[in-house]
């Protein structure tokens, strides 16, 4: 309830006001989701996959899933921050060719296109920011794999590195 005065202006009712118009317009914000998330990727599950290289490395991810045409569409559009042993999994239903962008994508990110067998068919790596150019899978993938950019590179992962994960059959 707001305290009403024949002085609004004055005193500790006005600010008492104010604050309730404050705290109500970010309790609003804070449950229908603010245009600018902290993370910029809320309401996505999260999973753990593991990076096998011919070399011997083995890294685990966490890994944000865009399972939905909607999420696959927003992917890490607007996201900030990302750590080297986090990204997002693209998943789809079927293998096809696959073409992405950086629109909105404020992040160079090495991308991976993998195959049903998890097995990386593609790596595009260190990716413009906020470019509209394609960037196509070369061969029909089931899934790509956003990392930040150089991640690839400071661990060694190449094309014929497995992507261990149920999405693939082979955890």
């Amino acid at each position: 309830m707001i305290e009403t005065s024949s002085q609004f202006g004055h005193g500790k009712t006005f600010t008492r006001i104010i604050s309730r118009i404050f705290f109500l317009v970010t309790g609003v914000f804070f449950l229908v989701g603010c245009p600018a998330d902290a993370d910029g990727i809320s309401g996505f599950s999260q999973t753990t996959i593991r990076i096998e290289t011919r070399a011997g490395r083995s890294l685990e991810v966490e890994v944000f899933l865009a399972l939905s045409r909607e999420q696959q569409t927003r992917g890490l559009m607007f996201v900030k921050e990302l750590g080297d042993r986090q990204g997002m999994l693209f998943v789809y239903q079927q293998s096809h060719n696959i073409s992405m962008w950086m629109k909105n994508t404020v992040l160079p990110l090495d991308m991976l296109f993998i195959r049903p067998d998890g097995s990386i068919a593609r790596i595009e790596k260190e990716t413009v920011p906020f470019s509209l150019d394609s960037i196509s899978s070369g061969e029909p993938v089931v899934a790509v794999l956003e990392l930040n950019g150089g991640v690839t590179g400071k661990y060694g992962i190449q094309p014929g590195d497995k992507v261990i994960s149920r999405y693939f059959g082979n955890d």
